[in-house]
């Protein structure tokens, strides 16, 4: 009978030790993912309920500050430090997401179905745009998330207030609240799939032209859909492009702006890149291992100093009374101890953060050095699971790590998921390079400037031919919505 009590008193032991290092693993992912505002808040809670813990102000680690020496000092300086938080939304403004998971859990759905749902909507940007795509978010190994399901709760979550959420892009919340509104006609649907640089600028006789030089190039090529082809048949007069001009003013490109967002909230950034000279510096000759112990990384012969701000989150340690109880190991009862055992934890999460942040920033300047060195066009295809190998975290780290973080160089700050582009093109296998879409609108500008004084027009389609020709095979249409987003018009308009 004692035999089985205690393996019995193990194996609860064992259960909550694991319960307790679980709890702590979410904490620690809690962490990694604030931003700064969120990050100070969280110190502070941390602060006032456990009196182990000291803030220093401002002040780096390198330095010894002289401490609150009193519980009343400690309030004061407490006090003190939560007066520059002015940055925060009313708790009472609905976000954009508590609004879609209330409208999901009004509808009679499976639990598969709700699972897929909230894990679409907490996948949702401040635009209600996907951050990562959503077959990503389906679990392999549950043969009830299937592709069908995904796209069921897509089609279900766009038609939720406001309509137009959980979309690619703008373009495809244009045409999701296109075809959801009765008063919507053929040719509007049709310049919203695709060919909005029909009617840019919006002057109904010059996007009349257009259309009809379209439906005259493609209507002779076959593989052509049902759709396409009757797209093609469509008998346009100039007040049919009028209405449709007028019609899609009446969208809303941005349905999600009225939400208070849990999004985008860089108060400053948190990684600052800057290159070096090397002169100046009297870096060469210098190894790696002492440019990395001062924040200098080497690349492809340069010079990059890379710093993790810590803005105005404070620095937190163990009171130093608390520390010398626990050394003697007396006047310490248990709830204090525990006190003292958080605390310690909470400061490690912290270091973890910062040391995470740290390794992914080098990684990325290292991968990414042709963006550093050249400017925007050069970022090369990222996965964020790919970085999570270099670093050797998980990819849910890395995810949690980029989310609110900004970088800032040149004089420009960038969101970090910025770093992350997808391939644009295949993988390579068939012979097309394998580029991002950054590269993609590098190479369009590229060739738009290479026959810009040849006296050639060079249509979309001739664009697309031309850099299959260089190895990047995408759409016609891939084209047009890339060069619409580079503010260049149509070759109708050039």
């Amino acid at each position: 009978m004692g035999d089985l009590f205690s393996q019995g008193q193990f194996q609860s032991q064992k259960q909550a030790q694991v319960q307790i290092l679980s709890q702590k693993q979410i904490q620690a992912l809690e962490i990694l993912s604030m931003d700064g505002l969120g990050l100070r808040e969280k110190i502070l809670e941390e602060v006032e309920k456990n009196p182990v813990l000291e803030i220093d102000y401002g002040i780096s680690q390198s330095t010894k500050p002289s401490l609150p020496s009193s519980e009343e000092d400690r309030n004061r300086a407490s006090d003190d430090f939560k007066s520059i938080i002015e940055q925060k939304k009313d708790d009472s403004e609905e976000s954009l997401r508590k609004h879609l998971l209330h409208q999901l859990h009004m509808e009679r759905l499976s639990e598969t179905e709700i699972k897929v749902g909230e894990k679409l909507i907490q996948n949702l940007d401040a635009q209600g745009h996907h951050m990562f795509e959503p077959e990503t978010l389906l679990d392999r190994k549950n043969p009830d998330e299937s592709p069908e399901i995904l796209e069921r709760c897509i089609r279900m979550i766009q038609s939720f207030d406001p309509t137009g959420t959980c979309t690619k892009n703008v373009y495809e919340t244009l045409l999701v609240q296109a075809k959801q509104n009765p008063d919507a006609d053929s040719l509007s649907i049709f310049i919203l799939s695709g060919h909005l640089d029909f009617i840019n600028p919006p002057d109904a006789e010059k996007a009349l032209k257009k259309i009809k030089a379209f439906q005259k190039e493609r209507r002779g090529m076959f593989g052509l859909s049902e759709e396409e082809k009757r797209n093609l048949s469509l008998s346009i007069t100039k007040d049919d492009v009028q209405h449709s001009i007028d019609f899609i003013r009446t969208l809303n490109p941005y349905p999600a702006a009225n939400f208070f967002t849990e999004e985008t909230r860089y108060t400053s950034p948190d990684i600052r890149v800057k290159e070096l000279d090397a002169v100046e510096n009297s870096l060469d000759g210098q190894t790696d291992d002492e440019l990395n112990a001062n924040g200098i990384l080497k690349v492809n012969g340069r010079y990059w100093s890379i710093k993790i701000e810590n803005g105005m989150i404070p620095n937190v340690k163990i009171s130093p009374r608390f520390e010398k109880s626990a050394d003697m190991n007396r006047d310490m009862n248990r709830d204090m101890k525990e006190k003292l055992r958080s605390g310690q934890d909470f400061i490690e999460m912290l270091m973890n953060r910062r040391l995470t942040l740290k390794k992914a920033a080098w990684e990325i300047v290292r991968i990414q050095h042709e963006f550093f060195e050249k400017g925007p066009g050069h970022l090369v295809p990222l996965r964020m699971k790919d970085l999570a190998e270099k670093i050797g975290v998980s990819e849910s780290t890395v995810s949690r790590m980029a989310k609110w973080k900004s970088l800032s160089f040149d004089g420009s700050t960038y969101p970090v998921k910025y770093f992350f582009p997808a391939p644009a093109t295949s993988d390579g296998t068939d012979g097309s390079r394998n580029l991002s879409n950054d590269n993609i609108k590098m190479e369009i500008r590229r060739i738009l400037e290479e026959h810009e004084n040849d006296g050639k027009r060079l249509s979309d389609q001739k664009i697309s031919e031309l850099l299959e020709q260089r190895g990047v095979k995408i759409a016609r249409r891939t084209v047009s919505k890339y060069r619409a987003e580079l503010n260049i018009n149509s070759s109708y308009d050039r």
